[in-house]
């Protein structure tokens, strides 16, 4: 099904194309112009598609703009004059969390009081949403790898397509992005070297299809799926510098206590979501064990080459000195600079901090690299489990994580 308007026929009014669709309060109705209807240019694609992309929140502060971000920002301004530029990154010091500050979203500066800049988001969602010869929904979003887009109070996601657009709770102009289009990107979708770029389709993960996974469809004409709740859907609120509450995805089944303890495997060179989801308010405890190789370096004055390990909390710093080659296991390795506090640590939903079962005196475990973490999740959602914070991608290795209700 649809969840964008129809602009049809010069000064005619925006119409929604199903009437199973969210409310028009997103998407007011405007007159049309010729110049409104603009879009963006459409390549000739092949048959395959990216799938539709899982919530692949910040977690390290990284604030660079990101190449596909720039050429869609370069794409959308050459394409509808008159608007602009709020702006890519944000500063690490801002607080909270957003995919500003991995350089992975855009603010395209438009006004929902101004009525052509209105129709120029009309016709920019209608093609990025519209269904392609081959059937696929969404098909523009998906090859750019846009991830989710805010505007005037409604929210729509890749995670949780077959929604449509969503309630999105807010106050203030800027806060409900009635100012400014808010677009996130995918990891693969900020590289730029998704298939829109390149041609090439790209795993990112997440959803096969078009996001019909036995959810909510659209909801009702008023409006559906506020992000909260039972029957809602993982709804971000960024700009306001905090995550919002999610609500339980409908096609992740909740963890029941009584399957407790249960253990997951994450390679650690990828992002794993678990398969169920785990209770909002609840109390667990999460063991993490396992080690891994993330780079080798030169070890001697002969050439000799040495591996370089690390676990979930610590990293082997390598250093030279008079004495010849050593590494020394540590929680903030010289070579992590800004962010060495969290360089290669195994994050769980964003949280970093590891405890050792067994401390070396320096918050590692070098002897059996057993850690545990205590978190009690604002979220009935599924846990994301990744290596963040530097270029592993040549490493071997797998961490083994349990869960388990927390007694503490």
């Amino acid at each position: 099904m649809s969840f964008l308007p129809s602009l049809r026929h010069a000064r005619r009014t925006a119409v929604i194309v199903s009437a199973s669709a969210l409310s028009a309060v997103a998407l007011s109705a405007v007159s049309t112009t010729p110049a409104s209807a603009v879009v963006p240019k459409t390549p000739r694609f092949g048959a395959a598609i990216e799938n539709l992309s899982p919530y692949q929140p910040q977690t390290k502060c990284h604030p660079v703009a990101q190449p596909g971000v720039v050429k869609f920002r370069a794409l959308i301004l050459a394409t509808y004059k008159g608007t602009g530029d709020d702006g890519i990154v944000r500063a690490c010091s801002s607080g909270g969390t957003s995919e500003h500050k991995d350089g992975r979203a855009w603010d395209w500066a438009v006004s929902y009081k101004n009525a052509h800049q209105v129709a120029q988001v009309h016709a920019l969602f209608k093609w990025l949403f519209a269904t392609d010869a081959n059937g696929h929904k969404y098909a523009m979003a998906r090859r750019l790898g846009i991830m989710y887009i805010i505007w005037n109070k409604h929210i729509w996601g890749t995670y949780a397509a077959a929604q449509g657009w969503r309630n999105y709770k807010c106050s203030g102009v800027t806060l409900c992005h009635q100012n400014h289009v808010h677009f996130s990107f995918s990891k693969a979708g900020a590289s730029g070297k998704t298939s829109y770029w390149t041609k090439v389709v790209v795993n990112v993960g997440g959803h096969p299809g078009n996001g019909d996974t036995g959810g909510t469809h659209g909801g009702s004409g008023s409006g559906s799926g506020s992000g909260s709740g039972s029957g809602g859907t993982p709804s971000p609120t960024h700009d306001g510098d905090s995550w919002g509450t999610w609500g339980q995805a409908p096609d992740v089944p909740v963890l029941s206590d009584s399957k407790l303890p249960t253990t997951v495997s994450v390679p650690t060179d990828r992002e794993v979501h678990t398969p169920y989801a785990l209770r909002a308010g609840h109390h667990y405890l999460v063991t993490v064990t396992g080690s891994y190789t993330f780079a080798d370096v030169r070890s001697s004055w002969d050439g000799d080459r040495t591996s370089l390990a690390a676990d979930a909390e610590c990293v082997q710093d390598p250093s030279w000195s008079r004495s010849g080659f050593t590494t020394t296991w540590t929680t903030t390795p010289s070579f992590g600079r800004d962010w060495s506090n969290v360089v290669l640590d195994l994050a769980v939903d964003g949280a970093t901090t590891w405890r050792p079962t067994v401390d070396d005196g320096n918050g590692c475990n070098p002897t059996d690299h057993t850690y545990v973490l205590h978190l009690t999740p604002t979220r009935t959602a599924p846990l994301d489990l990744d290596v963040i914070g530097g270029d592993h991608a040549d490493g071997t290795g797998t961490l083994t994580v349990t869960i388990a209700r927390d007694g503490a």
